[in-house]
């Protein structure tokens, strides 16, 4: 009886340890350091991309867009290699700030076109990811 104890006990610490070490590691920190920022307005899409360069490919696991208001009809793309930007969400409905939007993204480039305003305009994003991710 007593080893079986002796062994749960074990167990438990163990699990507990490893439970704590996953929760550490799950902290999302910004990875957006030295992000750059280019908007330009085109007719082709009827509204104005937002482009966010980043210095080197970083893991991306959420991205806050802040607006001045209500926006719609959103598209967010990530880049993933020199013209092929991989579609991540689009925004249809009215939305306001900060839309969050969750993903699981290698990228050095963040594109956010939007084609409608309501009331508002893209203001800023946020990029995070994991530490070990943002370190890299």
């Amino acid at each position: 009886m007593k080893p079986t104890i002796c062994f749960l006990s074990i167990l438990l610490i163990f699990l507990g340890v490893g439970c704590a070490k996953i929760s550490t590691s799950q902290e999302l920190v910004r990875v957006d350091e030295g992000m750059q920022y280019t908007t330009k307005t085109t007719a082709r899409v009827g509204g104005a991309i937002h482009q966010y360069t980043l210095p080197e490919k970083r893991f991306v696991e959420k991205i806050l867009i802040y607006t001045t208001g209500e926006v719609k009809q959103l598209e967010i793309l990530a880049q993933q290699g020199k013209d092929y930007w991989k579609p991540i969400k689009r925004v249809n409905a009215g939305a306001s700030s900060p839309i969050e939007v969750h993903t699981a993204v290698l990228t050095d480039g963040i594109r956010i076109i939007q084609t409608v305003s309501l009331r508002g305009e893209i203001q800023r994003i946020e990029l995070y990811g994991h530490l070990s991710s943002a370190t890299k």
